[in-house]
């Protein structure tokens, strides 16, 4: 279990001890409310936070302050998990135990205090306004961020299936926004929601490596001081309640295959629903002999692909699939009688054990590197589970069939997502 400690009103210090690796690792994440207007603010500060700051104007500046300690790298993390907006900074970097003999460089401190400096020392004009010309840069940089989605079809498609299932709720928001919206932001306004930043997040830090959880601790609050967050909350995440009736949205686009994405949502939860939905959603679509892969992919040949996913703070659980665009509602179909198969019952005990099996091996291999320790305490967190992976394992070669069942009765369709391709005559135009 790592060590907990609230060492801000708004920070939460949480370590992993381990002496398993020759690198640590060390995140930051900063945790907003995900809201439509707020989240691509926060989006395009994040980048303009990384290209630079009062000691180290330029980024080759920064480059080199990470080379003299030892190769430390930085990693930018833009996600949503419920109703929250993340944003993670994450140092992954050596550790001192083996630097040279006689080599006196404190590796994590020095970090600490790269980051610090990122976040919280920004780069400004003589007014004190964030610099103009970099928050052109980075707005230019967003919008092509925001238009490379587009051109991703399996991307998009699982975007806009996400934006229309939960309009009006914070998971539903576009963490980029759009275009015309973000080429409008100043300065003057990106500087007001820097400096009002501190008051709107909950910052959660996690180490995992070898130091104490003092000697981070003091570390930390040494580099950041008195620039740490106040807001003690940023809200629950709020169960997504399914539609009366399925919706249908199709998009047509200039892509070379169909999209085709599905979700499903429940409105209630007991108390073991939470690892049959993990397991169902594991032998639907996620293990390698998962059962919409073998039926719609391999015996029917409707798709390209067919995965699931699930999210669980939102009891949400999703279908998407690759194919040709005269199969989709044959694919469809298919899909659906594959879910309405395991609500009748007829299920394999087979295909459940092989799915706890997948899931066992995944979990074994949590303790394998300090990325996967982090995550899995971290998503546990924020979805209020604080087991650990041991003991989840143990929940989930519990699940039966019978509750493999009874929870894939409990979704029900929410809404459904088709991005056609475009025809010749269509692209031309």
């Amino acid at each position: 279990m790592p060590i907990h400690r609230l060492v801000a009103d708004a920070v939460g210090l949480h370590t992993i001890q381990t002496r398993d690796f020759k690198t640590s690792r060390l995140s930051l994440y900063t945790i907003y409310s995900a809201h439509d207007k707020d989240s691509p603010m926060a989006t395009l500060l994040s980048g303009i936070l990384r290209r630079g700051s009062e000691l180290y104007p330029k980024l080759s500046l920064l480059n080199r302050r990470l080379d003299e300690l030892y190769g430390t790298t930085l990693t930018l993390r833009n996600f949503l998990i419920g109703d929250k907006h993340i944003i993670s900074f994450t140092a992954e970097m050596l550790e001192d135990a083996y630097l040279p003999e006689g080599e006196a460089c404190d590796i994590l401190q020095g970090t600490l205090d790269v980051l610090a400096e990122m976040l919280c020392r920004p780069l400004r004009d003589a007014g004190g306004q964030l610099r103009a010309d970099i928050v052109e840069q980075e707005k230019i940089s967003l919008c092509d961020s925001i238009r490379a989605d587009i051109n991703d079809p399996r991307t998009y498609a699982s975007m806009r299936l996400r934006h229309i299932m939960c309009q009006g709720e914070p998971y539903g928001v576009s963490l980029s926004g759009n275009v015309e919206d973000i080429m409008k932001i100043t300065a003057e306004e990106a500087t007001l929601a820097f400096e009002q930043g501190a008051e709107s997040a909950v910052w959660e830090v996690y180490y995992t490596g070898q130091a104490s959880a003092d000697r981070v601790e003091t570390c930390f609050l040494k580099a950041f001081g008195e620039h740490l967050p106040h807001r003690c909350s940023v809200g629950e995440t709020c169960p997504h309640l399914p539609p009366p009736t399925p919706r249908y949205m199709e998009e047509t686009l200039p892509v070379e295959q169909g999209k085709l994405c599905m979700a499903w949502s429940k409105d209630c939860e007991y108390p073991r629903d939470r690892a049959a939905a993990v397991v169902l959603c594991e032998l639907l679509g996620v293990m390698q002999s998962a059962i919409l892969f073998r039926t719609v992919r391999e015996e029917l040949g409707l798709c390209y692909y067919c995965d699931a996913a699930y999210e669980g703070g939102k009891g949400i659980l999703t279908v998407a699939s690759g194919i040709h665009p005269h199969n989709r509602q044959a694919a469809e179909a298919a899909i659906m009688g594959a879910m309405e198969r395991i609500c009748a019952g007829e299920l394999d005990p087979a295909d459940v054990t092989l799915a706890k099996l997948s899931l066992q091996n995944v979990y074994q291999q949590i303790p394998e590197s300090p990325a996967s320790m982090e995550a899995y305490w971290f998503r546990h967190h924020m979805e209020g589970v604080l087991k650990t992976p041991e003991e989840t394992l143990k929940d989930l070669m519990a699940v039966t069939p019978e509750d493999v069942v009874r929870v894939a009765r409990a979704f029900k369709l929410d809404t459904v997502y088709f991005l056609n391709a475009a025809s010749d005559e269509e692209v031309e135009t």
